[in-house]
């Protein structure tokens, strides 16, 4: 059994989207200034590094991260490598689409600034996928004020993953576990995601 770490390390360096607070660690008592324990502070978007949108990260009345079932997040995925499309669109994601059954999707595309075109876009919401996980920092193109991409795939009931690390992740399929902390009412969350190969995938 082979378990792959596809989430990104989180500290004060971590990229984070154009516009985004940057992480902070804050050291609020230490063991090496004479205090009984260390004891830190973190501060940072909840869509730092890899990171789950709920719905209501852009609806105001969608699912929030506690409303999202687990057995969306956990399961046999597709790993789909679109390396080198940007935009990534349904030609890229048709070529590369599962030939098996699965309602997990993950696009490799090994370019963290790519992004999904609005047919791309469209062809997802056609599989109809109950995750669809993603190696850029985000869906949408970085010239989008309107977030189209988001807009449609989580309208349409799809959990998004962004910011996997799915380096020397062969296409094909996976067992995945993807968890976001219990964060309650939030409209997302850093997750911990991990494909486990060995694993029966089925």
């Amino acid at each position: 059994m082979k378990i792959v770490d596809m989430s990104m390390p989180l500290s004060p360096e971590t990229q984070v989207f154009p516009g985004d607070p940057p992480v902070v660690f804050d050291t609020l008592s230490a063991v090496a200034a004479a205090d009984p324990n260390t004891l830190s502070r973190i501060s940072l978007s909840a869509h730092t590094g890899t990171h789950m949108d709920a719905p209501s990260h852009v609806f105001s009345d969608g699912k929030s991260v506690d409303d999202i079932g687990m057995d969306a997040l956990v399961g046999p995925a597709w790993v789909m490598d679109v390396s080198g499309s940007r935009p990534i669109d349904y030609r890229a994601l048709a070529t590369a689409r599962p030939t098996r059954p699965t309602n997990r999707l993950l696009i490799r595309s090994d370019d963290p600034h790519t992004w999904l075109s609005s047919d791309g876009c469209r062809w997802l919401v056609e599989f109809a996928p109950s995750l669809i996980g993603f190696d850029g920092l985000s869906v949408d193109s970085p010239d989008s004020d309107e977030l189209e991409a988001h807009k449609e795939l989580l309208g349409a009931g799809t959990v998004l993953i962004e910011n996997l690390d799915l380096s020397g992740v062969a296409a094909g399929m996976h067992f995945l576990a993807c968890l976001p902390l219990k964060l309650i009412g939030t409209e997302g969350s850093p997750v911990r995601a991990i494909l486990i190969d060995g694993m029966e995938a089925t």
